[in-house]
């Protein structure tokens, strides 16, 4: 059985992401588990957005945020890049006596508050069950959007809201996460941007003499 969020379902999209604590920066190193738009780390994006599908598969979580025990994962994006949104189409189990509501996967810079995800928001019961977003939920309307650091880090932890006498908690069966990023020029690019059109307009004005 697939539970579906729609995009316009608010409510619902609202009540399964909430913002974390505070990441620790220390234990994180630049992953290459990007694919799709970013072909290799340091790439900028083709366009204003891209989007970018992280694989979830056999991933389990253990402890409660920032637990030694919890994988880890890390996107390399541009520097300063927005996460503008995220998306989901996964399958997970909950082992009892912890519950599906409670598996969650934390995003955000190497240095900021996460944004939590509990894809089975609402099913407070172990087991095995399927979750898609049916396409990427906008993190700007719902107010969670960020920037990554000057590392270009995107940082995920698999963890447990709540911890059960059970080891793992729960696996991340099969699936994708998706997220949306619009890479940010740095201060250098719009230098030569603004140079750029400064020379075009010289030249339209020698046209209009001549």
């Amino acid at each position: 059985m697939t539970r579906f969020c729609s995009r316009l379902n608010f409510l619902a999209v609202a009540a399964a992401l909430c913002m974390g604590g505070a990441a620790s920066a220390a234990s994180y190193a630049p992953g290459d588990l990007y694919a799709g738009a970013a072909k290799a780390a340091g790439d900028s994006f083709a366009g204003p957005a891209a989007t970018i599908t992280l694989g979830v598969t056999g991933i389990a979580s253990f402890g409660a945020p920032g637990s030694p025990a919890n994988v880890i994962r890390t996107l390399q994006l541009v520097p300063f890049a927005a996460v503008t949104g995220i998306g989901w189409d996964v399958n997970v189990t909950a082992f009892s006596p912890s519950w599906l509501s409670e598996l969650t996967v934390g995003f955000g810079s190497s240095s900021a508050s996460f944004v939590n995800l509990n894809v089975g928001s609402g099913d407070d019961d172990p087991g095995t069950m399927s979750y898609s977003s049916g396409g990427i939920v906008d993190l700007v309307a719902l107010g969670f959007d960020f920037n990554v650091d000057a590392d270009g880090l995107l940082v995920m932890e698999f963890s447990e809201s709540f911890v059960d006498n059970v080891s793992p908690d729960g696996v991340w069966n099969s699936g994708f996460l998706t997220f949306e990023v619009s890479a940010i020029p740095e201060p250098a690019t719009y230098g030569l941007m603004a140079l750029g059109l400064l020379a075009v307009g010289a030249t339209v004005r020698r046209r209009k003499q001549a």
